[in-house]
């Protein structure tokens, strides 16, 4: 049997989603999930996709996380650029480190 990843979420905002996704699908997410869907509110829902390490073995029994989220949710996941904030060094002083 193929084995299939499961789970419920309640009480979830998109952004959580987000961030479960790189948790939940390794091998699928592996950079940050930024939620662009524009959805507000707590959402309930269950997932069912195959892990990605087993997809190839599934074969048309396989379901991916991307056709999961498409299929069962409505949602479309795409890689992109998003500005993103982060820190600047400028200048060390190295008297500091010495």
């Amino acid at each position: 049997p193929i084995p299939m990843l499961t789970g419920s979420c309640k009480g979830v905002t998109m952004e959580q989603f987000g961030q479960l996704l790189r948790q939940i699908a390794g091998g699928y997410v592996t950079t940050p999930v930024q939620d662009q869907t524009g959805l507000k509110g707590y959402w309930d829902f269950d997932v069912k996709f195959t892990p990605f390490q087993a997809l190839s073995r599934a074969g048309a029994d396989g379901i991916s996380l991307f056709a999961m989220l498409e299929q069962q949710l409505g949602l479309k996941l795409e890689q992109g650029r998003v500005p993103t904030p982060v820190f600047v060094v400028e200048s060390v002083n190295v008297s500091v480190f010495s």
